[in-house]
């Protein structure tokens, strides 16, 4: 194929739009390697594609971005309340540290009461700083624990943040690929169209050289008919048919004769009007002819003088000698 071809053939179209099937596509990659015009076709309708979809691209919805970032907090709640209950933390109970007291007695056992342990540990510090260093203890014990700082809640502004982002991304993107989805379809559709029409177009391109022909045909046959050099001769009747009748024009310069059948008996499946030109008192074929109304033209060989034309009824394909039986019609040339 030519590249005007795999232009015309909507080939191109279906490629660009990824419609074809494995073995055009082979042939569509081979033909763009090898003719530039097709590869330029191809991207050319690759543009057109691109540019109609964003020529008709719509912006998404104005909520959608707060859907998302509170579909997107409601799910770092739940994961911040999913964390903490995995580490098992929470607020630490007033518990007296091991040491502080150093006798606790048990159940059933007498309570002792023993000297504390930093009246001989401090060399005899006083009451008063003894009471001080026990107070600062139990603040300690009783303020509220500060939980860790672990790497995963360090991080999940960040990850929320990206997750934002990729949502946003993922929206964008499916909304321009239904967007292109709907231009490659009514792409598609006009790629369908266009190569209706363009079979319409060859059918209309044909009748009119046939009709171009028809008018060249006439406008020739009828200047054969008003050349002055043209004879028309008519052929009248034989009693096997009397109101049977021919016109011939005859022209002995351009060496061309026309036959106008304007009457003549249906033929048999089997037989044949066959036209004959008188040389010298000698039939001469000039083959077979139809029986309908249309104008039929021959060419006369330049050695023949005719004075006579009579056509017979011949078996199929006709005969070397006429059948004088079965003469028709008959007219000299004046």
């Amino acid at each position: 194929m030519l590249p005007a071809d795999y232009i015309s053939s909507g080939l191109t179209e279906a490629y660009a739009l990824g419609l074809t099937n494995p073995q055009e596509t082979a042939e569509m990659e081979a033909a763009m390697l090898q003719y530039p015009e097709v590869a330029a076709e191809v991207e050319a309708i690759r543009s057109a594609l691109e540019g109609y979809a964003r020529a008709h691209s719509q912006a998404p919805p104005a909520n959608l971005k707060n859907k998302i970032l509170a579909r997107m907090q409601a799910a770092a709640d739940e994961a911040k309340l999913k964390s903490v209950s995995d580490t098992g933390q929470a607020e630490p109970a007033n518990t007296v540290p091991a040491g502080l007291i150093t006798n606790i007695p048990q159940d059933g056992q007498a309570k002792k009461t023993e000297t504390p342990a930093f009246i001989s540990s401090n060399g005899g510090m006083p009451p008063t700083q003894a009471a001080a260093t026990e107070g600062a203890k139990v603040r300690s014990i009783n303020a509220p624990a500060i939980p860790p700082v672990t790497t995963e809640t360090s991080f999940l502004p960040l990850l929320i943040a990206a997750s934002v982002l990729l949502m946003l991304s993922l929206g964008t993107n499916l909304y321009l690929y239904s967007s292109l989805g709907t231009a490659q379809q009514q792409l598609a559709e006009a790629s369908k169209r266009n190569s209706v029409l363009a079979q319409e177009n060859d059918v209309h391109l044909t009748n009119f050289h046939s009709a171009e022909a028809e008018i060249s045909r006439a406008h020739r046959q009828m200047a054969m008919i008003n050349d002055m050099e043209t004879k028309k001769i008519k052929l009248a009747g034989f009693p096997v048919s009397p109101t049977s009748a021919v016109m011939v024009y005859y022209n002995p310069k351009v060496h061309k004769a026309m036959l106008n059948v304007m009457s003549l008996p249906e033929v048999g499946p089997e037989e044949d009007y066959q036209l004959w030109a008188m040389v010298d008192g000698k039939p001469m074929d000039m083959g077979v002819i139809h029986a309908d109304h249309d104008m039929h033209e021959m060419d006369i060989p330049p050695t023949i003088k005719a004075e006579a034309f009579a056509i017979t009824m011949e078996k199929k394909g006709g005969s070397p000698v006429p059948t004088l039986t079965k003469i028709y019609v008959m007219g000299k040339v004046s």
